[in-house]
């Protein structure tokens, strides 16, 4: 890789968690808007995401902040496969080239993509301003509405597959599996099972409609609340993966803007030891 393509990889861990803070902040703000100018009901603690930007002025914010969300996305998400991929190769041998490992790990990088195009999807096609009436079964469901939430869920079906082809991979490749000796590793594990556990029951938790009014305001509460969950915790997972990126870019001998000056060698459980036989730890 030349200079300038190295330089684009060192900055992928400060894009990535950057990615991640802007989502957060662009969920924030436009939650507090909403309430401000009144757009949601006062009975709401706090707005549904698709609530949250489908009024002007927090509208703009949401459209334009996720669709920013979405683009850097897909840019990490390639830097991402492309430097797993690396990693794989060095797993490679003679009579095995770890072809199912490298399918999986295009069939991530995939299914990230797929989540990353709906949550701009989600951001230029807003519901429905008369959206929570639907809920109550007292208007129809416009299109809008229905692409809205068709990209949700593609969205969180793709975090959800992609975030397991990505435990796949790391713990049975031999060089990536040096993710698994850092704190960040539990910790995304952990937050990936709440994402998909919130999800499904956000999924599955229906009212039967015609229902009491009493009945499908709890259903909207709980599956509000699962749905911020699995949103949390999907962008918390983004979030650790920076770290873990710059640990790929260390042992690919790549300068990182995280862990700064790197060593110009480094051992790999399939490689000779070094002279020294001792191995540089981090704690991320």
């Amino acid at each position: 890789m030349g200079s300038p393509l190295l330089a684009i990889f060192s900055v992928l861990p400060v894009v990535n968690a950057a990615t991640c803070v802007i989502a957060a902040a662009v969920i924030g703000v436009c939650a507090f808007l909403s309430r401000v100018f009144g757009h949601i009901p006062s009975w709401m603690s706090i707005p549904p995401i698709m609530m949250s930007g489908y009024m002007v002025p927090e509208s703009v914010i949401f459209s334009s902040g996720f669709t920013v969300v979405g683009i850097s996305l897909i840019f990490c998400q390639s830097l991402i496969y492309l430097l797993r991929r690396a990693m794989l190769q060095r797993d490679w041998k003679p009579d095995d080239k770890n072809l199912v490992l490298r399918v999986i790990n295009i069939a991530e990088f995939s299914f990230s993509l797929v989540s990353a195009i709906s949550v701009i999807v989600q951001a230029v096609v807003p519901v429905q301003q008369n959206v929570l009436y639907t809920f109550f079964d007292y208007v129809e469901v416009e299109q809008s509405t229905i692409t809205h939430e068709t990209a949700a869920a593609c969205w969180w079906l793709g975090e959800a597959v992609h975030w397991i082809l990505n435990f796949i991979v790391e713990s049975r490749s031999l060089q990536l599996s040096i993710i698994r000796r850092y704190r960040s590793y539990k910790i995304k594990f952990l937050f990936v099972v709440i994402g998909i556990i919130c999800g499904l029951i956000g999924m599955f938790v229906k009212p039967t409609l015609p229902a009491p009014k009493a009945s499908v305001m709890m259903y909207f509460h709980i599956t509000n609340f699962c749905w911020w969950a699995s949103t949390v915790s999907f962008f918390v997972c983004y979030f650790v993966q920076s770290w873990q990126a710059a640990i790929l870019l260390d042992h690919l001998g790549i300068r990182s803007f995280v862990f700064g000056t790197l060593s110009a060698s480094k051992f790999f459980p399939s490689e000779a030891p070094s002279e020294s036989g001792a191995e540089t730890t981090h704690n991320a």
